[in-house]
């Protein structure tokens, strides 16, 4: 599961979306002399923020990434349940994947984890721009909440307009993972170093402003407010917290097939403050505050020859950062690494079989208190690596299902290695609206 623990509160949401539906009758103002189906075309997207704004209780969300199925004209629908039946999991887990907040990552549990589903609205406005939103929802111990997953108007790439505009709530294209998860590959986790280096995926409300030139290269730069996995909460209203630049090249191997390669950048200001609803998530009552610097480097590659696929992505990050409580400090220099690999193949159209190992080796050498480590279940120095197998079947293009086997070595506290795994499905039905 591609779930995060940082919540967004009301406070946050309900600006995104008077700011995003405000952009939308800005825009509609600027269409008021065409004709008439552009006006609907507006009145629509209008229609599609009010239910969102009016159902989606405004957390941090889980998803897949980005990815749009766009209508040729119209509403497009699109409701997807996806779950996961685990077994063997050690049952207990008091060490997990810390988050760059240093908040344990979201974890599987033995049995049937809770459904998940996500709605999401697409339609296509006139003169190049579409609109996308989406709900979700989100369980954790036994309770169920709706939130916003994505709230965004987007400008479309054409041969006469290379760039391409994104504004409002949305996934960073920073890696290939966060983008768009991993295609038609149903995983019941997210890669360790995605959980460690960047809190499962990285989403936030901000602005991307990206470019293509005609050889190929996308140029992109995103802005964020903060409110994310990274920087955990925005700090005095400011907007820029958190900050993106990447470098996306393909290149075309003829016969040998695609090569897609991206070299990305990240950096954001650290200012988080724990409260109690991530001790559920945590080891500890223990109420501290973070402030610091992070930076990332990321690079991925992906390379696709007929029905092969190996895809890698490797982050490095440098985090100079303090935690305080009441009592206690610490001055964090962290300069943990981790990498994923993976390898797929179709065997027939409705068949495929894939592979993905991964890795996280954290380095985080301080000063000050150490005990804080042990208090906030932190190991400075582990290494936690997983192997997973999956066999994923689609009878259609509606239903996924798989069979996944994974062992992990060194996760979790008191238990070196040890084999987990299970079945899933995800279930994806579409519509298109007048």
């Amino acid at each position: 599961m591609h779930v995060s623990q940082i919540l967004i509160n009301d406070s946050v949401a309900e600006p995104l979306m008077r700011h995003f539906l405000t952009y939308i009758s800005r825009k509609s103002e600027l269409f008021s002399s065409n004709s008439e189906g552009q006006k609907q075309s507006i009145n629509k997207a209008v229609l599609m923020g009010c239910i969102l704004t009016g159902l989606a209780v405004p957390t941090q969300a889980i998803a897949h990434g980005s990815k749009l199925n766009v209508p040729d004209f119209g509403l497009g629908i699109e409701l997807e349940l996806e779950q996961h039946l685990i077994q063997g999991l050690p049952d207990d887990r008091n060490y997990q994947v810390m988050t760059p907040p240093y908040q344990p990552a979201e974890a599987l549990e033995n049995g049937f984890n809770s459904a998940e589903f996500k709605l999401a609205l697409t339609s296509a406005l006139d003169n190049g721009w579409l609109i996308h939103g989406a709900i979700s929802n989100h369980s954790h111990d036994g309770s169920s909440e709706f939130q916003l997953d994505q709230a965004f108007i987007q400008s479309e790439r054409s041969k006469e307009r290379p760039w391409q505009l994104r504004i409002g709530r949305f996934y960073s294209d920073i890696g290939f993972y966060n983008a768009e998860g991993h295609n038609n590959l149903l995983y019941p986790n997210a890669p360790l170093v995605y959980q460690g280096l960047m809190g499962e995926e990285l989403s936030d409300e901000g602005v991307q402003l990206s470019y293509r030139f005609s050889h190929g290269s996308t140029v992109g730069v995103e802005v964020f407010s903060g409110e994310n996995n990274i920087a955990g909460q925005r700090h005095n209203s400011r907007l820029s917290q958190t900050q993106t630049l990447y470098l996306d090249q393909g290149f075309d191997l003829s016969e040998l097939g695609h090569l897609d390669l991206k070299l990305a950048y990240l950096h954001s200001d650290q200012n988080y403050q724990s409260s109690e609803s991530d001790h559920s998530h945590g080891n500890s009552d223990v109420s501290y505050q973070l402030k610091g610097q992070l930076n990332q480097i990321v690079l991925s590659g992906r390379w696709q020859y007929q029905d092969l696929q190996l895809v890698s992505e490797l982050i490095k990050r440098q985090q100079d950062s303090k935690i305080v409580t009441s009592d206690q400090f610490l001055d964090l220099d962290d300069n943990s690494y981790g990498f994923y690999g993976l390898i797929s193949y179709a065997i027939t159209p409705k068949w495929q079989i894939s592979s993905r190992y991964d890795r996280l080796t954290q380095k985080v050498d301080s000063y000050g208190h150490s005990e804080l480590f042990t208090t906030l279940g932190i190991d400075p120095q582990a290494t936690p690596e997983n192997i997973s197998f999956v066999v994923n079947y689609s009878p259609n293009k509606q239903q996924l299902w798989s069979v996944n086997l994974s062992q992990f070595k060194r996760q979790w506290q008191d238990e070196d290695t040890g084999w987990y795994g299970g079945i899933s499905y995800r279930l994806n039905f579409g519509a298109e609206m007048m």
